[in-house]
């Protein structure tokens, strides 16, 4: 199961390193000609894909594929039978193939423990310290200003606002218990305004969730550098987003002042850094202020790129999905197909065919016991006809290890055995 897991796990993530490569290629080309926001949410459904790597399967109606039944597809399984070579020997490279298998999904699950922790022992470690010398914000001009900003901006969830001395930048954190955090720090009343509203633009953009799920995303994919480099983006691109949101509809006066007080917020950080990913700071990257001064001032008209977005999701929706039922009706149509073929006189009965080579058919007769390996009739319309002679049973009078085959095959079309079902050997020598 946990090797499973994995190969899902490495398909996604060779699916999700394609689509980073592409975006960030399309970044360099034709993206500038569209909004920060779109370029911040592309990301969003490679994000997705590489979280969810299992497809959903839909069962589709019969009248959907139905019609298909009288096409030339049924001609091709005129003469196919179910072909169920039986394994009965290790074979020496599956099974080595097997232990790497083990060991690399044991080294997987090893990683995502280490980084799992890591992050919680990073994010309790920095709340604990900041949970014990923060306080509530009581100036009554600072709550004023908040709680403008608050209906202003239509956020309903409430978000504490507190001071907290041992830091130098403001910034906005928790999930379940969100609060904006100010340094002590006598801000103008403009400035107060500018980074209260960025912090209170980070949650009603949801940007706390959106950092949780590339917290998960480098978890579950920390063996893939592109993701690091991924998440790296997309936090630069946060910040742009946020940006572009609060001035949208801004005059230039408004625009520089907004400048003004991050360039002044970033000269009293005093190099404080923001640790854990699942927050948001004012000046948390000091390495694209000058591309968030250069979309300040950048007063083209941009795409808002819904059309690509939308393909995307839905390129990336479909990926999600899997259909079965076609597949179902196909092995029904065979199984009709060979009974219409057999020629055996007064006979309702289906007819089944497996073909063994002469040892294997021996063993089979004597022991109930061996392991088989089944080729699903789905997929027998690949298989090389069964050219005889067989060696016909009934089902009542089939040997047991035989019968107990046919039994096993029954169950996966929901059939009922009938003791005058046919069961043809073919038998290779």
């Amino acid at each position: 199961m946990i090797c499973i897991l994995m190969n899902k796990i490495l398909q996604a993530s060779l699916i999700g390193s394609i689509g980073i490569i592409l975006i960030v290629i399309l970044r360099k080309l034709i993206l500038k000609r569209y909004t920060q926001n779109f370029a911040y949410y592309i990301w969003l459904p490679i994000v997705i894909k590489l979280i969810i790597p299992f497809k959903i399967t839909l069962d589709l109606p019969k009248k959907l594929y139905s019609p298909m039944g009288n096409s030339s597809f049924k001609i091709k399984t005129t003469n196919i039978s179910y072909n169920m070579p039986i394994t009965y020997k290790t074979n020496a490279s599956t099974v080595s193939t097997y232990n790497v298998s083990k060991i690399a999904a044991c080294l997987w699950l090893t990683g995502i423990m280490i980084f799992t922790l890591y992050y919680i022992y990073s994010y309790f470690k920095f709340t604990k310290k900041i949970s014990k010398f923060s306080y509530v914000v009581t100036d009554n001009n600072v709550k004023n200003i908040y709680s403008k900003l608050v209906c202003e901006l239509k956020i309903k969830n409430k978000i504490s606002l507190k001071y907290c001395p041992n830091i130098s930048t403001p910034f906005g954190m928790g999930l379940f218990n969100p609060k904006i955090l100010l340094p002590k720090i006598n801000y103008t009343d403009d400035q107060l305004t500018w980074i209260l509203k960025h912090e209170l633009m980070h949650f009603k953009k949801h940007d706390l969730v959106y950092k949780f799920l590339l917290t998960i995303t480098s978890i579950i994919h920390w063996f893939n550098p592109l993701v690091y480099v991924m998440c790296k983006i997309i936090n630069s691109d946060c910040e742009l987003a946020c940006d572009e949101a609060m001035l949208k509809n801004s005059n230039l006066e408004n625009r520089k002042l907004y400048a003004n007080t991050l360039v002044n917020s970033i000269k009293l950080s005093k190099n404080f850094t923001i640790e854990n990913n699942i927050m948001t700071g004012f000046n948390s990257n000091k390495n694209i202020l000058k591309r968030r001064i250069e979309n300040m001032f950048n007063l083209k008209i941009k795409k808002k790129g819904i059309l690509i977005g939308t393909l995307a999701a839905l390129i990336v929706g479909s990926s999600f999905m899997g259909f079965k039922s076609f597949a179902a009706d196909t092995s029904i149509a065979t199984q009709k197909t060979l009974t219409a073929k057999t020629n055996l006189p007064n006979t309702k009965s289906h007819v089944y065919t497996y073909c063994f080579s002469k040892v294997a058919y021996n063993e089979l007769k004597e022991s109930s016991n061996m392991k088989f390996h089944y080729v699903a009739a789905t997929s027998a319309i690949n298989l090389t006809p069964p050219k005889g002679p067989f060696t016909s049973y009934t089902y009542s009078t089939a040997p047991k290890a035989i019968k107990e085959m046919y039994e096993f095959d029954c169950k996966k079309t929901n059939k009922t055995p009938d003791p005058s079902d046919i069961i043809r050997i073919e038998v290779d020598n």
